[in-house]
Parts: C-alpha cells; sequence; structure tokens
C-alpha cells in the first residue's frame, strides 16, 4: 500500500515541471487594431441603441396594455407584434455588425508595450468617458428588459442557468 501511494506521488510531481514551465508572452509588442476607426463605431453603436429603444418602446407599450387574465386573441396579437420588433431589433443588430466590419483601418498597428500610458489615454473619450462598453452594456440592458416584459405578460416559464 505505501509503495503505491509512494508511486502515485512520485508520478504526480514528475509531470509538475510540465505544467509550471508554461511559455512566457513576448510583451516586446503589442498589436492593436488602430483606433482611427473609434469614433465611427462607437456613432454606429450609439444610433443602434436609439434604435433599439424604439422597438423595445413598442414591446412594453403592448406588454403594458395585456394582463394576464388577457384573452388569448389579444395575447396571440401582441406576440405578433413582439415577433416583429423582435426581428427588427435583430436586423437591426445584423446590419451595425457589417457596417462596423466595413470600417477602415483594420489594419493592425505594432506600438511598444511601453506605449501602454498613451493607449490607455486614448481609449478614454473626454467627450464621452462611458463609451463603447457602456453603450453596449445599455443595448443588453434595454433588449433583456423587454424581454423579461414579454416573459412576465404572457405567462411564460423561464428555467435558471445551470453551470
Amino acid at each position: 500500500m505505501k509503495f503505491l501511494s509512494l508511486t502515485s506521488l512520485a508520478l504526480a510531481t514528475s509531470f509538475m515541471p510540465f505544467a509550471l514551465a508554461a511559455p512566457a508572452p513576448n510583451t516586446d509588442l503589442v498589436e492593436r487594431q488602430s483606433p482611427a476607426d473609434a469614433p465611427a463605431a462607437l456613432a454606429i453603436v450609439n444610433q443602434l441603441y436609439v434604435d433599439v429603444k424604439k422597438y423595445t418602446a413598442t414591446i412594453n407599450s403592448t406588454a403594458a396594455s395585456l394582463s394576464k387574465t388577457s384573452s388569448p386573441a389579444q395575447k396571440a396579437a401582441a406576440g405578433k407584434t413582439f415577433k416583429s420588433a423582435i426581428a427588427s431589433i435583430n436586423t437591426l443588430v445584423v446590419k451595425t455588425t457589417s457596417s462596423i466590419k466595413a470600417l477602415p483601418g483594420k489594419a493592425s498597428v505594432k506600438r511598444d508595450a511601453e506605449s501602454a500610458e498613451t493607449l490607455a489615454v486614448r481609449q478614454v473619450n473626454p467627450a464621452d468617458p462611458t463609451g463603447l462598453a457602456t453603450t453596449l452594456t445599455l443595448i443588453l440592458l434595454e433588449i433583456g428588459g423587454a424581454l423579461n416584459n414579454i416573459i412576465a405578460i404572457l405567462g411564460l416559464i423561464t428555467s435558471p442557468l445551470v453551470f
């Protein structure tokens, strides 16, 4: 029994150097996408947010006119409105993605890792310090809120995510 334990320990520790000896990343050069098209991308995403809010307003106003006791015919009519609005939001997202992908300045440029400070300064726009990430978060919250409203009104059941 002791032999088996010692053998297992020896085998396990023989693989440790391979697990701990991961190659170090090359920090001499950092490859980044050119930030020249960042304001254009932000403008496109801001327009997406404005357009998404129009469709979620339609969803929310339709949902507000219903209750859990609404007739199946009323819910079916509302379902058509919901489906149309969601399809429109999907189309907007696809068009926005295509527009951003079509922006010029896709060439990557190499910068020294030491210029990370200047890169961080460029990423914060004084006119809009929240930037792209916040706008995308607002879009997701807007869509999620509208979908939660649909789920609540139509009496649908959601299942929790299991990881």
